[in-house]
Order: structure tokens, then sequence, then C-alpha cells
């Protein structure tokens, strides 16, 4: 999308069937994108990319906003297409020729969202509202002051959604009517100002097609999107998921083959050729990670000419046959030497202990005292004879 002159305005439009249900399982019959001449210059420009982002959380808005406006006023409103493009905002303001309803939404920390709603599509609102009877051949014309309180009342509610499709990122403050039924040009905004515009169209009881536009200036929109992006992703929960649809889920699995830390000056000195030592064991076990959380471990090899892993670590058990691998560490010589003198030393002790013990058991020390050996002999005197009576006494029973 480059050209000489510099890049044009972007605009990419989405046809839905009236009535599609979810539009995620349907593919759209057509979608064009196509290039405006005497389009931007400068860089406050959104990137195609950018605008696809935001065009998909438009068309979240626009299912929440007319499925729940429907059902309060209990008609049918379905979506029928969904435009994004982005020109300057003096342009945009002076090629809307139908009548609009100009509705302006204060942001709490800075700027604003402006809404442009055709004036048939608020009559039918404020009709339903009050009366459910719709007029269908109205003459365009602005809004009174009781329509208008009518028509917020009615879409407050819904046109704050958008502050819950973008997970409440910001706070819509204040929603009031700017004009009717020309499109109010604000002169606090640079007429050339990069203008994003999303746009679509709705089917109001199947017989009545109306438009609804929601316009941001640059800066507003990429503050925006930029504090969406920066939100955490939204976690699936694979409980909730059939088991059809858990077995057909690809897995991405890495294989760590190994660690390794290198300075700052190693790594501006690498050349071809250098060879660099990891911490792993050529016949060690390697980590395998699956998706993001789980890991286990595996044996490298190879199969059908390719590098394989056979898993030996299921979870977090340790598989039986697998022995766990111990660092041996190199014992100095003279440690080991004095190791061998002490247990021989240790084991001629040992023998003239018990050799002492067995001569000397039956001679008295030399310090002990004749009462406290007399007292023993009559023990151990008391007791055989005791044993002798029960013996006698076993035998004669």
């Amino acid at each position: 999308m480059t050209a000489e002159e510099g890049l044009p305005s972007y605009k990419k439009i989405i046809r839905l069937p009236a009535s599609i249900g979810d539009w995620t399982t349907l593919r759209p019959a057509r979608e064009t994108k196509k290039k405006i001449t005497g389009g931007l210059r400068g860089f406050d420009r959104m990137s195609e990319d950018a605008i696809e982002d935001a065009l998909f959380l438009h068309y979240r808005f626009f299912e929440v906003f007319t499925k729940g406006l429907g059902k309060s006023l209990e008609t049918n409103i379905s979506l029928n297409s969904i435009e994004a493009q982005q020109l300057y905002y003096i342009d945009y303001m002076r090629r809307t020729s139908n009548p609009l309803v100009h509705i302006d939404a204060k942001l709490k920390d800075s700027g604003s969202i402006s809404f442009f709603i055709d004036v048939s599509f608020t009559n039918s609102i404020i009709n339903r509202a009050i009366s459910d009877i719709d007029s269908k051949n109205v003459m365009p014309r602005g809004l009174t002051e009781a329509e208008e309180q009518i028509l917020l009342v009615t879409l407050t509610e819904h046109l704050s959604n958008i502050q819950t499709v973008f997970k409440n990122i910001f706070e819509v403050s204040d929603i009031s009517v700017l004009s009717s039924p020309t499109p109010k040009i604000e002169h606090s905004i640079n007429p050339n100002d990069t203008f994003i515009v999303f746009q679509a169209e709705v089917d109001v009881a199947g017989y009545s097609k109306s438009k609804i536009s929601i316009g941001y200036i640059y800066s507003t929109l990429r503050e925006i999107m930029s504090k969406f992006d920066s939100q955490p992703k939204e976690q699936i929960n694979m409980k909730k998921l059939p088991m059809d649809l858990k077995d057909k889920i690809t897995v991405q699995v890495k294989a760590l083959l190994g660690n390794t830390f290198i300075t700052s000056k190693e790594l501006n000195n690498l050349e071809v050729g250098d060879v660099l030592t990891t911490d792993s064991m050529i016949d060690g076990p390697n980590t395998l990670i699956f998706g993001d959380q789980f890991e286990t471990s595996g044996q490298i090899g190879i199969k059908n000419g390719k590098i394989a892993l056979q898993i030996i670590k299921k979870g977090n058990e340790v598989p039986a046959n697998q022995e766990e691998s111990v660092k041996e560490i190199d014992i100095p010589e003279e440690y080991e030497q004095n190791e061998e003198q002490t247990s021989v030393e240790e084991e001629p002790k040992e023998i003239a202990d018990d050799f002492f013990n067995e001569e000397t058991a039956s001679e008295p020390a030399l310090d002990q005292d004749p009462i406290e050996e007399q007292t023993e002999e009559t023990f151990e005197n008391e007791e055989t004879e005791s044993q002798e009576n029960t013996d006698k006494e076993f035998d004669i029973g």
C-alpha cells in the first residue's frame, strides 16, 4: 500500500449475510480492499494489521449492540456488513451525505469516541421505545430536545458496551447528542488529523437498512489499542472443550540439548568453526518441553535419518530403570593413604581389646572393692540355684 506521493488511505469491507448467527462459523461471501486516491501522508496513520485487529473488536461490539438493542425494543436487528477506513477528519465529515445523529462519548482519561447513526434508525428507536409502533415513512429532520433525551436513555447502556469489549481499559464518562441531522465539525480537532471509522450496516425488522459509524482520532485509537494489546491474554479452559476437539489440538514440542554461559568478549570473538561445550552429558537425559508448562526427559538418538528423542521419564516420575547420574569427585592421594593407614591401625587394636577382655574377665581388677566382688558372686550363686530348682520342677512335672 505504498505510493510515490505517500500512503493512500485504507478501506476494508466485510459483508455478512443477514442473521448469520455466529460469524466465526461462516466465511464472508466477499472481502474487498481498495485504495482511495489522494490519500494520507505522514506517519500518523494505522497499519493494515492494526486496523484489522480493531475491526474485529468493533465487530464484537456491533454484535453485542444489535442483540442488546433488539432485545430491549423487542424487535429483530441483524448485522449485514462491517467496514473500516481511515482518512482525513475533514474529508470524512464532508463526505457524509445521509442525515445523521452525531453522538459524542467522552472518555474519562482523555479523548472521545464519535457515533454517527442514521436519522431513520434513531426515529425507529424512539418510536419503538415510546409506543412500540415504528413509522416507516418519516421525513428526516433534526431531533427535538425531548427526542434526544429518549434516544440517550435507550442507547446509553448499549453504547457503553464498547468499554466492555475493550476489557474496560477506558471508561466512558458522558454521552451526549452533538447535532442532527448533519454531523458537527469539532473545531478542537485538526482537520488534517487521521480519522479511523468503523461503519456497520444493520437491518431493522427486515425492512429498513441503516448505518451506524464509530469514529476515532488516530491518537485516541492508538492509545486504546496499545493498552488493549498490553493486557494479558485470556487462557482457554481446556476442561470445557469437547473430547473430539481436544484430540485435534497440536502441541509444540521443544528439546533442550544443554546450557552454557560465555562472556561478552567470547561472544564478540565467535567465529565459524568455534565449539561451545554445554553442561549436558552425551549419554545423559535431555529435557523435552511440551507447550509452555509440561516437561519430561528423553534420550537423544537418530531415527530414519532424523534427530529423535526417546521418552525415559514421564511427568515428574523417575523411571525405575534410569539411574540418577552422580558426579565423580577427585579425592587427593594423601587423603586416601591416611584413610587406609587409619583402618589398618584400628584393626589390631580391636583384636587386642577382645583378647584383653577374655584374659582378664576371671581376674578381679586391682582397684575393685572386695565387698562389691562378694556381692556379685552371691547374686550369681542365687541365680544359679534358682535356675536349677526351676529345671527340677519342670522334670518332676
